[in-house]
């Protein structure tokens, strides 16, 4: 699909963000289009304009381009712009751009509002058979997880404990490809939204979630145990979550549950048991169940390098809202300082950002940078991993649990904290600088000389570290999942 018929045209584009200035930039480079004016209904400056201002310009096309918040921009647009001028930007499976005019987005609502009437009807079906199996005081035996976009961290590990221990289990999910993967383990797994997903929440005796999915929810009986497992130790404030009453909440101190879960989720019970996706970092056997949904190729490497006493480093940083305009790393050079070290750094970013910065990243060239499967598991390596870089992730607090040195690469910090309270009217919980018991760099030489600092041995951050894991875990064991299962026993 070409963007050739737009060339010479007075061009605006939504909203203003990193995603459409590269996109901007692609129109001028392949195409000699010119759109300099951004459409934002929240930011300003000298070239942005409020919606209301796109009568003032004589405009051939709107290009909104907003893979979280089309919908929303679309409706608000479509009162000041012609209908038939206003085009959807994405992305295909080759990660090239196209467009969608107004009738591709009209037949696109069409579809998504016959597949909301489906929907509708399943959740119909599962609020009736809930109640129905009350009523028939039918003896509920089977635990199901619920993993919508993808399977995280702590559903996986609670799942497969249950496997493991022979429990009636069912694993559900609408990514297709760890749907496949899961299926040929022979595991009992179900694809949500479905019927069949619908019919398994309905005869669950317990709930297992690790991300706030209100649409079961709100459907199933009050008899059904749900269990919030969460995904994380947060630096950064959660949503109200409050609107669903959980029978249990599972977070790893009782210090967290009073300064943190308790004010954004309702819940009968709050645990301190831990997270089963931490119980693999400190538990010496690994078996092939383990490796699931995780880089199998990767772990085989990383054991490889360990034997060859390589320094292991990872790179997580956590997903920024509104990105940012250059990769903050030059990972040609990078790659040559680590072969200098004798250290791999490994990279497992967000699938976001992965996909915007691909090309530029051209990971396969690399022989000492790797980079991981987004959307796989890393906690199956993160145990071998001697350096953990990050900046406001949780898998900070989770890397506590090893008392290994950690550094900060937090080059955006004002600006990412100032981005939080303007878009989000949020702050961080906790002092950033007190919670993160590990050196601040700023810049790609900085964090390189820390490495080395760490490489020959120095730590001054080890009883920080201790001091903060004692605050957020109650236990520092690998029997997260044991002690939640145990509540088969309620």
């Amino acid at each position: 699909m070409s963007f050739e018929k737009f060339k010479g045209k007075r061009v605006l584009i939504a909203p203003y963000s990193p995603l459409t200035e590269k996109f901007a930039k692609y129109l001028k480079e392949k195409f000699d289009i010119n759109s300099e004016i951004y459409i934002d209904s929240y930011k300003e400056g000298d070239k942005l304009i409020k919606p209301e201002d796109i009568k003032n310009y004589e405009i051939d096309a709107v290009f909104i381009f907003s893979p979280n918040h089309f919908d929303e921009i679309y409706k608000t647009i479509k009162k000041y712009a012609d209908k038939n001028k206003i085009y959807k930007i994405d992305l295909n499976s080759k990660k090239e751009y196209i467009y969608f005019t107004h009738i591709d987005i009209l037949t696109t609502k069409t579809k998504d509002k016959i597949a909301q009437v489906r929907n509708k009807n399943k959740k119909k079906f599962l609020k009736v058979l809930s109640k129905l199996l009350d009523l028939i005081k039918y003896k509920r035996k089977i635990s199901i997880f619920i993993a919508e976009g993808f399977v995280d961290a702590n559903i996986k590990h609670m799942y497969l404990y249950y496997i493991k221990n022979k429990k009636d289990a069912v694993l559900l999910t609408d990514n297709e490809e760890q749907y496949k993967e899961l299926l040929k383990y022979n595991l009992p797994v179900v694809k949500l939204f479905s019927w069949r997903g619908y019919l398994y929440t309905a005869l669950a005796k317990k709930i297992y979630l690790d991300h706030f999915i209100l649409d079961y929810l709100d459907y199933v009986s009050n008899k059904q145990i749900t269990i919030q497992l969460w995904h994380g130790i947060p630096i950064k404030p959660i949503r109200d979550r409050s609107k669903y009453n959980y029978n249990f909440v599972v977070s790893t101190s009782n210090f967290l549950n009073k300064e943190v879960f308790k004010k954004v989720f309702n819940a009968k019970k709050y645990l301190n048991y831990g997270y089963p996706r931490n119980d693999i970092l400190l538990n010496k056997k690994v078996n092939e169940l383990d490796l699931i949904l995780s880089d199998k190729q990767i772990y085989k490497q990383v054991l490889e390098n360990k034997r060859d006493g390589k320094t292991i480093i990872i790179y997580m940083p956590t997903f920024r809202e509104n990105g940012f305009e250059l990769f903050p790393l030059n990972f040609k050079k990078l790659n040559e300082e680590m072969q200098k070290t004798n250290a791999v750094f490994y990279v497992k970013l967000h699938p976001y950002v992965l996909d915007k910065y691909r090309d530029s990243i051209k990971e396969e060239n690399y022989s000492n940078v790797i980079f991981y499967n987004t959307s796989g598991d890393v906690y199956p390596i993160l145990k071998y991993v001697d350096i953990l870089v990050t900046d406001y992730s949780s898998i900070m607090y989770d890397f506590l649990l090893l008392n290994r040195p950690m550094i900060f690469f937090n080059y955006d910090f004002e600006e990412y904290v100032e981005a939080r309270k303007r878009d989000l009217g949020e702050d961080l919980l906790f002092d950033y600088y007190k919670f993160t018991p590990g050196p601040k760099v700023r810049t790609q030489s900085e964090l390189v000389e820390e490495i080395d600092n760490v490489i020959r041995g120095k730590d001054d951050f080890k009883s920080n570290r201790e001091k903060i894991k004692n605050l957020f875990f109650d236990f520092a064991d690998e029997n997260s999942a044991k002690r939640i299962f145990s509540l088969e026993k309620g």
